[in-house]
């Protein structure tokens, strides 16, 4: 079987939805732990699914492009996303205050009950990547009668290995300060592709370095802190 490396990638700018085929908003949604953004893709009223983003991603990385993509037309006609944003993980989110106390991944898990009762969501469909699996998994044994059907990809449900938590630790000493290094950004391309894809497809990976930059720094050591705790 011949190889092939994925080259060419086109990424659109996400700062705007001009040019997205389904009805999307952003709305700014009060929680108990503070206010998240909500991007919400499809027409209301129609059956919900929520996402959640893993590390270093958004719900416009992750997300708007698989559900805006031509072929997913007519299951857009049925359903309405819902995409969570973890705390001050959306694009251009302010830096949190230094003495900020970040939820734990178990409340992250309640801030999804407070999207859902904000929006009078009745039932709903579940779909995490990564940390957003992880999140979505608690809330769905929180709440399992408001939930219709979970789809986890990459759900890690025990802590990290030694390795992975040092690796872990030197990147939260490195965004807690405000850096983006290239340190930080070789662990983003190996939690998200591991070394094979990695290697091997050049494209993707400058692609993605682009993204993750993007990222608030500090915002961003406060989620991992929580993930690994």
């Amino acid at each position: 079987m011949a190889n092939f490396e994925l080259t060419g990638i086109e990424i659109k700018s996400n700062n705007s939805h001009a040019n997205s085929k389904l009805h999307t908003e952003d709305v700014f949604v009060k929680t108990r732990y503070g206010q998240i953004l909500v991007t919400i893709q499809g027409q209301r009223g129609k059956t919900p699914i929520i996402t959640y983003p893993d590390i270093g991603l958004n719900s416009k990385t992750q997300f708007h492009g698989f559900f805006d993509y031509p072929d997913n037309s007519p299951l857009m006609a049925s359903f309405c996303c819902y995409h969570i944003n973890a705390l001050g993980q959306e694009e251009n989110a302010p830096t949190l205050p230094q003495d900020f106390v970040y939820p734990t991944c178990d409340q992250l898990a309640q801030t999804v009950i407070d999207v859902v009762n904000h929006f009078n969501l009745k039932s709903v469909i579940c779909f995490g990547i990564g940390l957003g699996a992880n999140i979505l998994s608690r809330f769905c044994l929180l709440y399992p009668d408001l939930v219709n059907a979970c789809i986890l990809l990459n759900c890690v449900s025990t802590k990290c290995g030694w390795v992975e938590w040092g690796y872990q630790k030197w990147n939260r000493w490195y965004l807690s300060s405000g850096q983006y290094t290239e340190f930080t950004n070789n662990y983003l391309l190996w939690h998200h592709f591991g070394y094979k894809t990695w290697e091997n497809n050049h494209d993707l990976v400058q692609t993605y370095s682009d993204i993750f930059s993007r990222t608030n720094p500090v915002n961003l050591s406060l989620l991992i802190n929580s993930y690994i705790s």
